[in-house]
């Protein structure tokens, strides 16, 4: 219509830097240095959907931010939706990672296996938009909260405590001492 296609970009940019816009290419979002590359390469533009960005009431902006001081143990770096629902994903993203480690270390710790089932459903949250976290996620916030009270916090202090230690010490002695034990009753060895 008219408009240099620098200055289309650089509307697009202005508009998105606001949130007031959201940028996909093939479903995925695009943010950061996929955004720069899709708007620079024309080739992509024809891939490029826009989608007008939802405005978020004051209550769903609280209920995430709420969840995430109750999960991550401190406040978030942003109060702005999209920013917030962005930290969110960022966190559980390092969640994910830090209790995949965990997972791997199950054969030195047998108890680590019921982490399985939690990574792999951990691993969905940081595929979802931004508008899931601050629409549809309070009907799991509480899961995840439980999760966190009944699993989470008692592997973690577990794991970043003296007992982790003392439980090392223990599984190393009862393997040195295998050949010995075979004289003792059953019981006695599992106590």
């Amino acid at each position: 219509y008219g408009w240099y296609r620098a200055d289309v970009l650089c509307l697009l940019a202005k508009t998105y830097a606001k949130g007031k816009v959201e940028l996909r290419s093939d479903s995925e979002p695009l943010a950061d240095d996929a955004l720069a590359s899709a708007l620079g390469n024309s080739r992509m533009h024809g891939n490029i959907i826009l989608e007008h960005q939802i405005e978020y009431t004051s209550s769903q902006i609280r209920n995430l931010k709420t969840f995430y001081v109750e999960f991550f143990d401190g406040p978030p770096a942003s109060s702005e939706a999209k920013a917030l629902a962005g930290d969110t994903i960022t966190r559980f993203k390092e969640l994910h990672d830090e209790l995949t480690a965990l997972v791997s270390k199950q054969a030195d710790y047998p108890f680590l296996t019921t982490l399985s089932d939690i990574v792999e459903e951990l691993g969905k949250l940081p595929n979802k938009l931004h508008k899931y976290f601050l629409t549809e996620f309070s009907v799991e916030s509480d899961k995840w909260l439980a999760i966190k009270e009944d699993q989470l916090d008692p592997i973690h202090h577990f794991m970043n405590g003296p007992s982790c230690e003392l439980f090392k010490e223990a599984r190393a002695y009862l393997n040195a001492q295998a050949p010995n034990l075979e004289s003792v009753s059953l019981p006695e060895i599992q106590q």
